[in-house]
């Protein structure tokens, strides 16, 4: 899975698209994205494929405070006129994992997103293991969750202005540490996981922008859905801000395309 904020479209969201980065289950596994989850010790590792061929595009949000509440979800939804099915969040490097919020964002139908910041640790640290303990105890805790959910590691590490950004850390440095991230829950069989890539772009929310948005989604098969940051951060990202954007994103979110219960995808 790949997210982007938003690589050609150019405004401030989160575009997913989902291709074969998920851990790939072993032939055991047997239940698809409608299966209840339960223990580690009753259920065998999920099967996320579904998810990454959903009947519909998905249709997301990241709002403060999400998804420890769903109210600003809930408030989203009545303001945009469509329910989201992708929740997005922001945890440092050394939190811990949020099962709370993962089950909350399952319990509506959504899948949620981890953002996950390297905020005082150096990519090259991760990639060499020092804070293994703590990458394979989070590891260990999403797949006893084993409800299916997202990870998104380093977003935006083609800009400058993080610490993990273009002015402190290589390329090279940023794929070796998503591939030791990647390696640690893949040996810890969390299946459940599904990896997002988030490169960034960043533009106003002007209507013109939105329909761009909406436009391309459609039109690429291989992206799936989006996530918007409705957040003020560097510049205000919400949609209340801006009436003409506000008015032309419910429009183009009205169209039967996006949206779906993720707990009954396949």
């Amino acid at each position: 899975m790949r997210v982007s904020r938003a690589a050609a479209l150019l405004v401030p969201l989160v575009v997913v698209t989902l291709a074969a980065t998920a851990c790939t289950p072993g032939p055991a596994a047997h239940h698809g994205a409608h299966a209840p989850a339960a223990s580690a010790s009753q259920e065998l590792p999920y099967d996320v494929r579904p998810l990454i061929q959903p009947p519909k595009k998905y249709f997301g949000v990241s709002r403060p405070k999400v998804p420890t509440s769903m109210k600003p979800v809930d408030a989203y939804a009545e303001m945009v006129g469509r329910k989201p099915n992708l929740i997005g969040y922001y945890a440092d490097w050394g939190d811990g994992f949020d099962a709370t919020g993962v089950r909350n964002a399952w319990s509506v139908g959504a899948l949620t997103v981890v953002s996950w910041e390297a905020q005082d640790i150096s990519l090259t640290d991760i990639a060499d293991g020092v804070s293994d303990d703590y990458l394979k105890d989070y590891a260990r805790a999403a797949r006893r969750l084993n409800i299916p959910f997202a990870i998104s590691f380093a977003d935006e590490m083609n800009g400058n202005w993080e610490t993990w950004g273009t002015t402190r850390t290589t390329p090279q440095e940023t794929v070796r540490a998503w591939r030791h991230i990647h390696d640690v829950f893949e040996d810890a069989d969390a299946t459940n996981v599904i990896w997002a890539w988030s490169p960034t772009m960043p533009g106003g929310h002007r209507a013109g922008d939105v329909r761009a948005l909406f436009e391309g989604v459609t039109a690429a098969p291989d992206i799936i859905g989006f996530t918007w940051f409705d957040h003020k951060a560097r510049a205000d990202w919400r949609l209340s801000v801006n009436p003409e954007g506000l008015a032309e994103f419910k429009r183009l979110a009205a169209r039967d395309l996006h949206g779906f219960d993720v707990r009954k995808a396949g």
